[in-house]
């Protein structure tokens, strides 16, 4: 326990394969830590070994019980979901929010009947743009079990808020994610130019070559589905 204790500095880790035990408060202190992705084998984890606030990634064998993650007490998790031929079927993001409660005891106790009980959650979610944004994006990037509606209410969001939240992703460096913005027309025509700007002076250059190569296939599309949610929309997009 205490592996990383008062590791100031550290922001990411990728926990190395061939761990197997986490212990209890391995990483107190460290209070820049933003990510830490757990490996497939780990076969124990004590309680508390992270900063609240972390973004903790690790993976379950869709509806098979997985009791040795109920230590992880962080409010944002991502779930890597596979089948048991180590396939990937799914990431489900959880923000934290006390809805997710009840779906994420039945996701580690293998009793879930279909991932639409997540997606059913989103409407009543009441987080912020850039969080709900990351469950709609992880959900469109794998739409296993993903339902018609249930994607075009996500699609729509993303529409709707891809203006306030598509700089941030830019700055992070986030090249997937803005490609699926572009795929699904959630990147605003009259911004492209800035989001080229910024870019640049992030120095993101693959994500200045993406929306460079993309800058000319804009099209017009219907404007996006009322939500029911007190939101603003755009009507312009590029994909």
């Amino acid at each position: 326990s205490g592996s990383f204790k008062e590791c100031i500095y550290l922001k990411n880790i990728n926990i190395p394969k061939n761990t197997i035990f986490i212990g209890k408060g391995a990483f107190d202190g460290c209070c820049n830590l933003r990510s830490v992705s757990i490996p497939k084998g780990i076969e124990e984890i004590e309680e508390e070994p992270f900063p609240v606030c972390t973004l903790v990634e690790f993976s379950l064998i869709y509806k098979h019980k997985a009791d040795k993650y109920k230590a992880i007490g962080q409010r944002k998790r991502l779930i890597d979901l596979f089948d048991k031929k180590n396939k990937l079927l799914a990431k489900i993001f959880f923000t934290g929010n006390n809805n997710e409660f009840e779906f994420y005891e039945k996701l580690l106790n293998g009793s879930v009947d279909h991932l639409c009980e997540y997606d059913t959650l989103f409407p009543i979610r009441d987080e912020t743009i850039i969080k709900n944004a990351l469950v709609a994006l992880y959900r469109l990037e794998y739409p296993f079990e993903l339902q018609g509606n249930y994607y075009q209410i996500y699609t729509n969001y993303l529409r709707n808020y891809s203006d306030l939240f598509a700089p941030l992703l830019i700055r992070r460096g986030e090249l997937q994610m803005i490609k699926r913005l572009a795929v699904i027309g959630a990147i605003p025509k009259n911004k492209i130019n800035d989001y080229i700007e910024l870019a640049n002076n992030q120095k993101q250059m693959e994500i200045i070559t993406y929306l460079t190569q993309n800058i000319s296939k804009t099209r017009k599309i219907d404007t996006p589905k009322e939500l029911n949610l007190d939101e603003k929309t755009s009507t312009n997009w590029e994909t």
